[in-house]
């Protein structure tokens, strides 16, 4: 009996304990989640220089499509990867944060490399034509 009432103690403490450790609503603005789309009036699209496919070992096998060029200045960060694939045709879009105008100026020209994999277990064979910010390039898959 002496247990069980030990028991319920411990049990009760740990309700309180865990209910004190719980967040409180904050008034911060809320940052928006990583699956959000975010309003394209902040949004501004990468200048992509280059875009190359890489292949890799392995079973299906390491399919990316790399993407490079500069940012727009040294505050911006990646803000959004939209895709598609319609047929034999991949069309990607990257979009950079909103253009700050507190952020110094970027003399040199900060270069970014994007790679983005495909799952190319259901890719069926043939030639793939790949746009990225309208920068194109093609390849052949052989599975």
């Amino acid at each position: 009996m002496k247990h069980k009432s030990q028991l319920i103690v411990v049990a009760a403490l740990s309700f309180f304990i865990f209910s004190a450790c719980a967040t409180a609503p904050t008034s911060q603005p809320s940052q928006p989640a990583p699956t959000e789309t975010l309003p394209p009036e902040t949004l501004r699209p990468l200048v992509v220089t280059d875009v190359t496919i890489e292949f890799g070992p392995g079973s299906p096998g390491l399919l990316e499509i790399v993407a490079s060029g500069d940012w727009p200045d040294l505050c911006a960060q990646l803000a959004q990867v939209t895709s598609r694939i319609d047929g034999m045709d991949i069309q990607i879009s990257l979009y950079a944060t909103a253009a700050d105008p507190s952020c110094p100026p970027d003399y040199l020209g900060i270069p970014f490399r994007i790679a983005i994999p495909l799952n190319p277990v259901e890719l069926p064979q043939g030639t793939y034509t790949v746009t990225v910010n309208s920068v194109t390039t093609s390849f052949v898959w052989q599975p």
